[in-house]
Parts: structure tokens; C-alpha cells; sequence
């Protein structure tokens, strides 16, 4: 009479008739198993289900190639799954911990076989749905897969792991674990950045025709009140419309800014020299109860970028933390610079390897819970009070850390205080000091002739009714391709253009490059409520370009007029 054989056969592709070996092999007497499975670490489950002896009746594997062999693969293949694996074996009503392969005393950077018998109860007791998932994989010898949140130790960080859990007959449960917390967290910021991406569109957009109506509100209540004698009570109402309406120009530049459209004017810059010059004010904003540190690196690079703006982003940031000291407390600036390996890129989406300068905020205030960090660059989001702030301070510096082309990171815990850190590129030269601004210039009667190209109708009147005032010669047309019809090839010479950068059909830089052809030396100075990249190249004017950002008011315009014509010697 032959051996008896106890046989395991297993099918991975699920493409094999099992029916006619099966039947031959038990009409020769042998025993049988056979166990269709879904993955690697299954077939590992069933190799080391016949490990130890005992398992079967007379031996723990055969195989026709001799089969002790094949228990030695099984526990290597176990053990070099490079995920924790685990191997329950149901006990009653309880799921006890049969075995586990070697990545699971990695990680858990503890013995786990010594505890080899106890229920997943006393062992995990915070891993959500654990025995749960291994019952429904018991009964109804499915596959099971759920990703879960837990922290373990319970005082230690929170985790993500997804578990596959397998069925091993007649009463075993292989689960396979994949750490995925890393992979989560840098999902989670790229979300956030592709959220404020689409947040910060729609804020533009509503930005820039908000802009063109204050134009126009500001214009005209500014024009009422020069026409008004001192006295006249409705002077005193045309002056509180002025002041709204820049008021909320005030809201819509800070809007613009998040959404990145701010139009810049890059300089090189040496970020000490910026804190430098802002630091009395600072310490007036900060108040007396809070201690001001500036820690100022040595041979600090050069960025590029626009001053105005930088100032901007240490002054919301420095406020932000006055906010979060109502008690006192102590801020610091730090500057540095710093080289970003391909790791540390790794880690912060968005930023690339290459050398950078640093700044870094810290206070130590109240600090903030995850929740809070999540939403704090969206516009409009605070923690105060109703009343107390706009919510725009850090969509501000948000905005423009990116249009700049740098990198920001926040890292607080509840009462543990905060600390912004912003990554600009570092650029080679000196810097140099930024422009002061021009003082008023006079407008000046003249008949030369100006060309208006605007698409807002109200903004159009507007503007015209300005330069016919200040006695320009106006041309209006509400497109590019109206303004070319409109001036024939024999008709008077055209000094100035003045004209929206984003129009429908063509836009303000095709259009003036058109008409230059024309006119040689023809001068251009652009209009827009925010400037977008496909014209001004990544958000940033090109030098010696003239520009006027909406809302303006009629004395800026006149003012920039007189200043381009005067510049290239116009009377």
C-alpha cells in the first residue's frame, strides 16, 4: 500500500481545474487540500500553517520533491515580507496571535512573538474594528482590506495603516499591514495646496471686477469733492464713500496677493536689511509685553523679490504672533541660508533642491491644533472674534511666498507656540536698495493724443472723462481689435497708450506690440486689476514697464501720464 501523503495545492491565478487531480489524488489514498488565494502573503500564511509539527497528522509538508524543504521556503518567504504580517488563529470567541514575520519586531522595535497567544483584545486594544474585520474574514472567507487611524503606544503619534486580512483554513486569519502616515500626510498637502490653488482663482477673479467697480466709485466721489465747497454736507458724504471705497481696495490687494496676481516689482534683495528696516516698527506693533529677537545670519544671500512684499510678510507674520501672545511673550526672527538636498524636497511638496535663504517667526503663544493648521493660509479664516481682523493677514503672505517663488511651513502645537519658516530662492549678486517712491506730479494741460483701450464700459468713461479733463486729446475703444480699426494708417501720431492688460480677443501686451510697429517709440503704460502670468511674466513686471493698479483715482492717473510723456520728452 502506498505512503499516505497529506497534499497542499494552491492556485494564484485562479485559472486551474482542481476536480481531476483532486479526484485522482484521493483514490490513491492521500489527503488533500486545496486553497485558491489572492496574494503572496496568503501562500506564505499556509506555508507556515504546516511549519511545526504536529499540524498534520504525520508530517508538517509533502511535496513530491522531498518536502522538508518546502517549510524552510514558507518561513523565509514569511519573514522577508517587508510589511508587518501578522497570523491570528481563532480561539473560542477570541482571536489569539498565532505567529508574526520578522518586519513586525521592526517595527514595532519590540519582540512581538513574545507575546505569541494573547488576544488581540490585550494586545491592540486601539486598533479600530481589528476583530471585527479578522470575524468577517473568518466567516465568510473573503479578503477584507480597511485602512485605519490609531495611535499605539495610546500616548504615541497617530498613524494610518491599511490592513489586508486573508483567510487561512480552517481557522486562521493572515494580516498583512502597509505604514502608510507618511504617504497621507504629504497627500494631505498637496490637497491643501491644490484647495488654496482654487481658492485663490476665484478670489482673483472676484478681485479684479471688484476692482474696476471701485475705480469708478473712487473716481467719481473723488471728482464730487473737488467740485464741492468746503462745508457742503454732502462733501462730508462723498468723504465717506472715498474712504470705504479704499478701504475696500485695501481687502481686494490683500486678495489679489493670495491669489498670486499682485503685480510685483522684483528687486534684489538681503532679507536682514529688510527686518532691519522695519524692526522700530515692529516693536511699536508687537507691543512692550512681548520681547523682539532678531537673529540676523552672517554673509546672508540675496533673493529676488519685491520689497514692499517681503516687508509685508514678516510684518503679518510678526502680527500674527502678536495675536497669539495676549499675555507676552517672546518673538524671534532668524535668517540663514540654506542648501535643500533632494530628501528635504521630498518632504515639503513644492519645494526644489537647490540653495535657498531662510526666515523663520516663532513666538511662543497659544499655539494650534491640527484642524486650525490645516485651514490657516484660506482667505478669511481666523480664530478671533467676529470684528476682531479680516482673516486675510496670512492668505497675504501665503500669496505672496508663492508668487515669489518661495516656500512656506508652519509647525505649532496647542500651547506649544508656532514657528512660520519661509524658503526663498537664493540668487547671485548684491542687493540693492529699493526705489522710493515718486512724490505727486502736477498735472499739466497738453493736446497731446491719448489712446484708451479698456473692456469695463464704467471704467471706460471713467478714465476718458479723467484725460479730457487734465486736456488730452482721447481715443477710446473697448478692445484691441476695435483700437486698431479705430486708427487708420495716415492718422495722428498716437503718444501714449493706455491700456487693460486682460481683454477678450487680445490682450494689452499684443496690442501694444501691434501699434509699435506703427509708431516707433509709441508709450504704454498697462491697467489691471490683477496682473496675470500669461502677460506679465510669473506675476512680475518686466523692467522699466509703467503700470497703474485698479482702483486708481484721478490724480494717479494723471500723475503716472505726465510722468511717462515728461520722461521721454514730450511738452
Amino acid at each position: 500500500m502506498p505512503q499516505k501523503l497529506y497534499v497542499l495545492l494552491v492556485d494564484v491565478v485562479h485559472e486551474f481545474n482542481p476536480e481531476p487531480l483532486l479526484a485522482e489524488i484521493q483514490r490513491a489514498g492521500h489527503v488533500v487540500e486545496w486553497h485558491p488565494i489572492e496574494h503572496l502573503a496568503q501562500l506564505a500564511g499556509l506555508l507556515e500553517r504546516y511549519r511545526a509539527p504536529g499540524e498534520m497528522p504525520d508530517r508538517p509538508y509533502a511535496a513530491p520533491d522531498g518536502t522538508a524543504e518546502a517549510a524552510g521556503r514558507g518561513r523565509a518567504i514569511y519573514d522577508h515580507l517587508p510589511n508587518p504580517t501578522f497570523t491570528w488563529r481563532r480561539a473560542g470567541e477570541d482571536f489569539i496571535l498565532a505567529d508574526v514575520n520578522e518586519a513586525a519586531n521592526v517595527v514595532s522595535r519590540q519582540k512581538v512573538r513574545g507575546h505569541l497567544g494573547k488576544t488581540a483584545a490585550d494586545l491592540v486594544p486601539e486598533f479600530p474594528l481589528l476583530e471585527a474585520d479578522l470575524l468577517a474574514c473568518l466567516q465568510q472567507r473573503v479578503v477584507v482590506k480597511r485602512e485605519v487611524q490609531f495611535r499605539h503606544p495610546p500616548d504615541g503619534p497617530v498613524r494610518h495603516v491599511i490592513s489586508t486580512y486573508g483567510f487561512l483554513p480552517p481557522d486562521m486569519v493572515l494580516q498583512h499591514t502597509e505604514d502608510v502616515t507618511e504617504q497621507r500626510r504629504i497627500e494631505a498637502q498637496l490637497q491643501r495646496g491644490q484647495r488654496l490653488e482654487a481658492i485663490g482663482q476665484l478670489a482673483g477673479g472676484v478681485a479684479h471686477d471688484f476692482n474696476n467697480l471701485l475705480t469708478v466709485i473712487s473716481g467719481y466721489a473723488e471728482s464730487g469733492i473737488d467740485r464741492l465747497a468746503e462745508g457742503d454736507p454732502l462733501r462730508a458724504d462723498l468723504e465717506e464713500i472715498r474712504r470705504a471705497a479704499e478701504h475696500a481696495a485695501g481687502l481686494t490687494s490683500q486678495l489679489l496677493a493670495f491669489s498670486r496676481r499682485q503685480v510685483l516689482k522684483p528687486s534684489s534683495l538681503n532679507l536682514n536689511t529688510v527686518i532691519v528696516r522695519i524692526e522700530k516698527m515692529l516693536r511699536r506693533l508687537i507691543g512692550e509685553d512681548i520681547e523682539l529677537e532678531a537673529r540676523l545670519a552672517k554673509d546672508l544671500g540675496s533673493i529676488s523679490a519685491d520689497a514692499g512684499q517681503i516687508e509685508q510678510v514678516v510684518i503679518n507674520l510678526s502680527v500674527n504672533a502678536r495675536d497669539a501672545m495676549p499675555n507676552g511673550g517672546r518673538l524671534v526672527l532668524d535668517t540663514a541660508n540654506l542648501e535643500v538636498d533632494d530628501e528635504f524636497a521630498a518632504l515639503h511638496p513644492g519645494l526644489r533642491p537647490g540653495p535657498y535663504v531662510q526666515v523663520s517667526v516663532t513666538d511662543t503663544g497659544i499655539g494650534m491644533d491640527a484642524d486650525t493648521k490645516a485651514r490657516l493660509f484660506e482667505p478669511f479664516f481666523t480664530t478671533k472674534e467676529p470684528g476682531h481682523g479680516t482673516g486675510l493677514g496670512l492668505a497675504t503672505v501665503y500669496g505672496i511666498v508663492k508668487q515669489s517663488g518661495g516656500h512656506i511651513r508652519v509647525q505649532s502645537e496647542p500651547a506649544q507656540g508656532a514657528s512660520f519658516t519661509v524658503w526663498f530662492p537664493r540668487v547671485e549678486g548684491l542687493a540693492v536698495e529699493g526705489h522710493r517712491r515718486a512724490g505727486a506730479i502736477a498735472p499739466s494741460a497738453s493736446h497731446e493724443v491719448v489712446l484708451v483701450v479698456e473692456d469695463d464700459e464704467a471704467v471706460r468713461r471713467f478714465t476718458t472723462r479723467v484725460l479730457e479733463k487734465a486736456g488730452y486729446r482721447v481715443l477710446v475703444a473697448a478692445n484691441g481689435e476695435e483700437a486698431l480699426r479705430l486708427i487708420p494708417e495716415d492718422g495722428e501720431r498716437v503718444r501714449l497708450l493706455i491700456t487693460d492688460l486682460i481683454m477678450p480677443r487680445m490682450n494689452g501686451r499684443h496690442l501694444a506690440e501691434r501699434l509699435a510697429t506703427r509708431w516707433p517709440g509709441l508709450q504704454v503704460i498697462y491697467v489691471s486689476g490683477y496682473a496675470d502670468a500669461t502677460i506679465v511674466r510669473h506675476g512680475m513686471l518686466e523692467p522699466g514697464t509703467d503700470f497703474v493698479a485698479k482702483p486708481f483715482t484721478a490724480v494717479e492717473l494723471t500723475n503716472k501720464v505726465r510722468q511717462v510723456l515728461g520722461r521721454h520728452g514730450s511738452p
